[in-house]
């Protein structure tokens, strides 16, 4: 059951609401976290390696002269010292791959934040004209009356009346079409923020609200959330391939067992 959102819901509101439930938001920050322990295991190529084993050997049985099956375990250690920078190329890519997820992550929230607010403001279009096309109908019926009394009074002939009421039928069409519209569009916004409001606001505060917080400046592509992910993804690329390439040569370690 969607639960009813209390009182008059503001495009702010219904922008944060989206942000906080939408599931491709929840996705990206689950990638953010996937990148961040891929830099944890890149960086961990610089701490030394541990390894151990046990197996089936053979022990000398003091006192009697013979051999006796026994345990025997074994521990190594090993630095690694230089490997041609191809650790390093890896924590670099593993560090950009995670810019690049932070960077789609914010693309995803401006495009959601973007679909809500116009969603938002196609309900409370829709809204808008609703009300006016039921005060339409008023008056055309209004007018209407007026018609058929003037009739009844001989003043004027039945093309009139013809005329006033199609025009009434005219707008109880227009009104349905209102109706529906509003329906659709108020639907799409409830799919997105996961709540049904009782209220939108005016069309004209909602604008002036939009108006307020926004910032009136030049805008800047290149800092753009998508840009910076592309620029990102081709550091990673990058640094993958100098990687690569570092890992033709053997590496170098201190070990002891």
């Amino acid at each position: 059951m969607i639960p009813v959102y209390p009182g008059t819901l503001s495009p702010q509101t219904a922008v944060a609401l989206a942000i906080a439930r939408h599931p491709e938001i929840r996705g990206a920050e689950a990638t953010i976290a996937r990148q961040q322990a891929q830099v944890a295991l890149a960086q961990a190529g610089r701490w030394p390696v541990i390894q151990y084993g046990l197996g089936p050997g053979y022990g000398g049985s003091y006192g009697s002269g013979g051999n006796q099956a026994a345990v025997r375990g074994n521990i190594s250690i090993n630095q690694p010292v230089w490997d041609f920078g191809a650790t390093r190329n890896r924590i670099e890519a593993a560090k950009d791959q995670e810019a690049a997820a932070r960077s789609s992550r914010a693309d995803t929230v401006e495009r959601v934040a973007q679909a809500t607010l116009s969603a938002y403001v196609s309900a409370a279009v829709a809204q808008e004209r609703l009300v006016v096309a039921r005060e339409t109908i008023e008056v055309m019926r209004g007018v209407a009356e007026r018609i058929t009394q003037r009739q009844r009074a001989g003043l004027s002939d039945r093309s009139d009346g013809n005329a006033a009421g199609i025009s009434v039928i005219r707008a109880e069409v227009e009104s349905e079409n209102a109706r529906t519209a509003a329906d659709t569009a108020l639907s799409q916004l409830i799919e997105l923020i996961g709540v049904s409001p009782t209220a939108l606001a005016p069309l004209q505060e909602s604008f002036a609200m939009m108006v307020a917080t926004t910032e009136r400046r030049t805008p800047n592509f290149d800092a753009a959330p998508a840009v910076q992910a592309a620029i990102s993804a081709l550091a990673a690329a990058d640094a993958n391939e100098k990687s690569a390439r570092a890992e033709r040569w053997p590496a170098l370690g201190l070990g002891a067992s």
